[in-house]
């Protein structure tokens, strides 16, 4: 029996809506860059959205946050170090690199492109905040890339 087959016979209820959370809605079992497809649905959900005052979206990016730490450590112990199953992180990351920008295409792609771009990059300090412990390594690194992608915008939409 496999670490996974394993971890699949143990699921509770609650376990199993935390891993559907954690898993970026199922986007983390993606056969192709699930980090990219878990960030392609944290855009569309983004979308869906209602427009947020900067008070909503740093409240949903505090609470994405703070749920995600034990989610993506769970997924951690279940699947192994920073496994790809934990897209998460994507969500919450891209949401951050989205604050406050226009809801229109050209920034919604940038934001998209940028974080992506980035993510797989991991400037200083992303990639040294992967060392983190659990969720925290998971979570931080995601989190970085989302403010660069955003302060890089925001400088953008200034400068035009």
């Amino acid at each position: 029996m496999t670490v996974t087959d394993a971890a699949a016979r143990r699921l509770t209820l609650g376990k199993f809506l935390g891993r559907v959370v954690g898993t970026g809605l199922g986007t983390g079992y993606s056969p192709l860059a699930p980090g990219t497809a878990g960030s392609f649905v944290a855009l569309l959900i983004w979308i869906a959205l209602p427009p947020l005052s900067a008070g909503q979206q740093i409240a949903l990016v505090a609470v994405g946050f703070a749920v995600g730490i034990p989610l993506c450590t769970s997924l951690e112990k279940d699947y192994g170090h920073d496994p790809h199953q934990a897209t998460w992180d994507e969500f919450v990351g891209q949401w951050v690199s989205l604050f406050l920008l226009p809801r229109t295409l050209p920034y919604l792609a940038a934001a998209f492109l940028i974080f992506r771009a980035l993510d797989v990059w991991k400037p200083f300090p992303a990639y040294r905040s992967q060392k983190l412990p659990g969720g925290w390594g998971i979570m931080v690194d995601d989190l970085i890339v989302g403010i660069y992608t955003a302060l890089l915008l925001h400088g953008v939409r200034y400068l035009l």
